[in-house]
């Protein structure tokens, strides 16, 4: 039996090593592996020795990790997400010894805003960007009374803070804290600390729905199935934080499910067609990004809609957790994220053979 490699974290090892849960379902991959006829194995890219083309990682047995040896497989899932030098060094070597898809790509959102703002009829979902500067902070308040300050590389929200302008003057919001200023001097003074010498984006706020007074944005797991082309294995809204306006889960952002929340802003009539759109600005995005990134399999794409339902895309997560879609109980979809992708992985067995 042919094997399919899952690369992961290596916290996520460690944590299933000591029976711990974590965002990752490995007895998902076991069982859908099997039913396509592979045999899935588990391990991080440290273990992995190029010299005797072998690995020394793990099967998945009685709901745990068992160690296990074996040659690199021929195809691999990339789960893992580092921006360490050496991690990105052994995956690029593993690159040319097998296939491996989610590979390397980029994280950065300033290149991947470039990359879509060059297209016509993609800039239309873009919201305005900018690399910070306080000359460039200072245009989009007076601008915008939304605007948020984002890294260019991060996940699960970590150093993303939204500023709002109103009336009586300037409030901060983040995971970490919540600020409020009279000038504008302060403002900046308070945002250059926070930013320090790390490479920030600004971002302007999307007018976005509201569902039970909190935006959200929709989650949108999009992969490539066993035909090789996108499908859209779930939709999900996440609501923000009411403190710190994030919507993400990791920073206290809920998960509902999107039926649910559409219902309860658009006629009957209009949510098919809002659905309609966000679709196809998910799918005209992801192939715009493929062609930069040819290993991209699955992603999980954020987007907005405004309260013409109209789509605006927020950001691309390379390594979805996928999360979401348990937290919002829908099960189905949660499991689809899992099985698409590894249908895409057993075909690369089908044409090699």
């Amino acid at each position: 039996m042919e094997k399919i490699g899952i690369m992961l974290n290596k916290k996520v090892i460690s944590l299933n090593k000591r029976r711990r849960h974590t965002y990752e379902r490995l007895a998902f991959y076991v069982e859908i592996g099997a039913r396509l006829g592979l045999e899935t194995v588990f391990f991080h890219s440290s273990q992995i020795n190029f010299a005797t083309n072998k690995i020394k990682g793990y099967v998945w047995r009685d709901k745990k990790l068992v160690p296990s040896t074996f040659i690199i497989p021929k195809v691999i899932h990339n789960r893992v997400l580092s921006g360490k030098k050496d991690t990105i060094k052994r995956i690029k070597k593993l690159e040319k010894v097998s296939r491996v898809y989610n590979g390397i790509v980029t994280r950065n959102k300033w290149i991947v805003h470039k990359r879509l703002w060059t297209q016509d009829n993609l800039r239309h979902y873009l919201p305005e960007t900018k690399l910070f500067r306080n000359r460039a902070f200072t245009d989009m308040l007076n601008k915008y009374d939304i605007i948020y300050v984002k890294p260019v590389i991060g996940s699960v929200g970590a150093g993303v803070a939204r500023i709002e302008q109103k009336p009586d003057g300037y409030f901060f919001y983040s995971s970490q804290t919540s600020e409020s200023f009279q000038h504008l001097e302060e403002l900046i003074q308070f945002v250059e600390k926070w930013v320090k010498n790390k490479t920030y984006i600004i971002q302007q706020g999307i007018p976005l729905c509201k569902y039970q007074d909190r935006t959200f944005d929709v989650r949108v797991s999009i992969q490539k199935d066993q035909l090789h082309e996108w499908k859209i294995s779930g939709m999900v809204a996440k609501l923000a934080n009411l403190d710190n306006k994030l919507s993400n889960l990791a920073q206290g952002g809920s998960a509902e499910q999107l039926e649910t929340v559409l219902g309860s802003l658009f006629a009957t009539q209009s949510i098919p067609i809002v659905v309609r759109r966000l679709q196809t600005a998910c799918f005209a995005i992801v192939e715009q990004l493929e062609l930069n990134e040819p290993s991209l399999v699955d992603l999980g794409l954020d987007m907005g809609i405004d309260q013409f339902g109209l789509p605006y895309f927020i950001e691309a997560n390379v390594r979805d957790q996928r999360y979401s879609f348990f937290k919002a109980g829908e099960k189905a979809m949660f499991y689809q994220t899992y099985e698409t992708p590894l249908e895409f992985g057993a075909t690369l067995y089908r044409k090699k053979k």
